[in-house]
């Protein structure tokens, strides 16, 4: 929910890398993350950095042998033998979570940590669902349109729907998006999880 609200405050593609990533690091008691994009549909995005992260030679994140070189990387969790700790000298340790658009990956999210972090199974989870909603939002700001869009193409647009109110649909429907997906999250753990866990109460007292 706090990730859906941050991701309904932004205005372009940065703001919603540094709201995942953000936290993110609040999640995984991370002390800073790098982004990397490598994902060359989405040239748009830029290397980013948030908190505190290893100083890094100029131009490192968006050099092409880098980008490579973190794309085709398995290990996804290391330590100082990771190419983006390399230099750093307090050593540390890095969990990487993908980002990805289209069925492919967009880019890195490179979390680093001065302690070796403890990544249990709920964590997982909620990496895997943030980086959903990051994805959904990247992608409704880069089509004109995401929901509407198809549907006005049978219809001539009204003049209401041009220029500057043209600009602002797509941001307009990813917040209807989030905004429906905050709903849905609320009236599932306020109905259905307190009708499931009535209902395995009185299961239970009726084995009894």
């Amino acid at each position: 929910l706090a990730l859906s609200a941050y991701l309904l405050e932004t205005h372009d593609d940065e703001s919603a890398l540094r709201a995942v990533m953000r936290v993110g690091c609040d999640v995984l008691g991370a002390d800073g993350c790098l982004f990397i994009p490598f994902d060359e549909f989405l040239q748009r995005l830029s290397p980013l950095e948030f908190g505190q992260v290893p100083a890094l030679e100029a131009g490192l994140l968006s050099a092409p042998s880098q980008r490579q070189m973190c794309k085709v990387c398995e290990a996804r969790r290391a330590g100082s033998e990771c190419a983006l700790l390399h230099l750093h000298p307090a050593g540390g340790f890095v969990y990487c979570v993908p980002l990805r658009a289209r069925g492919r990956e967009a880019g890195l999210f490179s979390f680093i940590f001065s302690v070796e972090p403890i990544v249990d199974e709920e964590t997982e989870w909620f990496l895997s669902e943030a980086m959903r909603l990051v994805e959904l939002a990247l992608e409704a700001r880069e089509r004109d349109s995401l929901l509407l869009g198809p549907a006005l193409e049978y219809f001539e647009k009204p003049p209401a729907l041009t220029g500057e109110l043209q600009a602002l649909l797509p941001l307009i429907e990813l917040r209807a998006i989030l905004g429906e997906r905050t709903r849905l999250a609320r009236e599932i753990h306020d109905g259905l999880a307190q009708t499931l866990a009535f209902l395995k109460i009185e299961i239970g007292r009726a084995e009894k």
